[in-house]
């Protein structure tokens, strides 16, 4: 009996101290999305005005809405408070080997 309370008041405590924590990266994200949505829909109808190439249209739309996918992944991580200096080093890393593989 002594040990479910001991579970029960870790549980409480865990809940208490990561509950808004959590509560708050769930809502970062759902209006980050909802942000990205909106700009990349903006960015499009931007897009499709210009003479540029159907395709390449395409591919600069995947390629920003990804760039900022991943920055939205990377704050909520931060906000759940983990150190994200490692995430943004390798994808610096990748952007590099990418930039250099497109030359």
């Amino acid at each position: 009996m002594e040990k479910a309370e001991e579970w029960i008041n870790y549980g409480l405590d865990l809940a208490k101290d990561f509950g808004p924590k959590l509560i708050t990266a769930i809502l970062i994200y759902l209006v980050g999305m909802w942000v990205i949505k909106k700009v990349i829909k903006g960015t499009r109808k931007v897009m499709s005005k210009s003479k540029y190439d159907e395709s390449l249209q395409k591919f600069l739309l995947n390629l920003f809405s990804w760039a900022l996918k991943v920055f939205l992944i990377i704050v909520v991580i931060s906000r759940l408070g983990v150190d994200v200096t490692t995430f943004a080093a390798v994808i610096a890393a990748a952007g590099l080997a990418v930039g250099l593989a497109l030359q």
